[in-house]
């Protein structure tokens, strides 16, 4: 005969073997304090992983100022050598362009680009104006 659950409770179980008061009394104040202990130590290495933390944060400030000048002094380079790059490339393709007559078509071109940015600060300021007035 197959049965999905056992008929009934076979086996009663056995009494006599309860623990005796005084044990279950010692490893409730035992339990107590090892949940005690646990909660010390966890606040403790709290404590440290935040001393740590700003340990690292006041060290990683440090290192990034220090850094920041590395950086800006780099940014600085950086920006040097990409517009005398440029400058080659523009000098290379005025030259080509125009022959031997390169640096006139170069003072034209920069004449001509002054002129632009009078206009446009010219028109930026007159909006300023037109702006004050409204308010």
């Amino acid at each position: 005969m197959w049965f999905t659950a056992p008929p009934g409770n076979l086996v009663e179980p056995k009494r006599g073997l309860e623990h005796s008061a005084k044990y279950l009394a010692w490893r409730v104040k035992r339990d107590e304090e090892v949940a005690e202990l646990r909660r010390k130590r966890e606040l403790n290495e709290a404590e440290k992983r935040e001393k740590e933390r700003d340990e690292m944060r006041r060290k990683g400030g440090e290192l990034r100022k220090e850094a920041k000048v590395d950086i800006e002094g780099l940014k600085r380079e950086a920006v040097k050598i990409f517009e005398e790059q440029l400058t080659d490339v523009l000098v290379l393709d005025y030259k080509r362009r125009f022959g031997e007559n390169w640096r006139e078509a170069v003072d034209t071109e920069l004449k001509r680009l002054q002129d632009m940015q009078a206009e446009q600060a010219k028109a930026k300021e007159e909006m300023r104006k037109a702006q004050r007035e409204r308010v």
